[in-house]
């Protein structure tokens, strides 16, 4: 059973479709914002379907680019990481070899984008989790980065 994404808004509100009969309607989804797996529904038509309700800020784009990342302020070693995913908002990266980050850190990443022109894009963010050798951060700032980024994940 294929996973549906949902999106949603500011009022904890998304518009749900029913993949078989097309019908849609809007829930209140503020209450499965800690689920974090998808939920089985059922629509009138009697279809069940899986729903993975979303709440980023932004969409989040598959990435496999190579970077760096260190921990402010800025010391002299910086760690090789691999970009998982990028949004407008942060990025999730796995690291190369065992790091010591933890949630609250703030760091600087450094990392070219795939695109035609190999944008570098230097950023600060906020470690927001960690696992392993993963970690996901949120930008701690907006600068002219932004442009490039919005180009990029369009």
């Amino acid at each position: 059973m294929e996973i549906q994404r949902v999106y949603v808004k500011d009022d904890n509100t998304a518009v749900v479709k029913c993949p078989n009969c097309r019908a849609a309607k809007t829930v209140n989804a503020g209450k499965l914002k800690k689920r974090g797996k998808p939920l089985v529904l059922r629509c009138s038509c009697r279809s069940l379907f899986k729903v993975f309700f979303e709440f980023r800020k932004s969409n989040r784009k598959r990435a496999n680019l190579e970077g760096y990342y260190t921990i402010l302020p800025v010391s002299k070693q910086w760690g090789k990481m691999r970009v998982d995913d990028i949004s407008l908002n942060g990025i999730g990266f796995t690291t190369l070899y065992n790091n010591n980050l933890k949630k609250g850190d703030e760091i600087k990443v450094r990392f070219n984008l795939d695109d035609t022109r190999r944008s570098e894009i230097e950023k600060k963010a906020v470690v927001m989790w960690v696992n392993n050798k993963s970690a996901g951060c949120e930008f701690a700032e907006t600068d002219e980065y932004d442009r490039l980024l919005g180009f990029y994940l369009m």
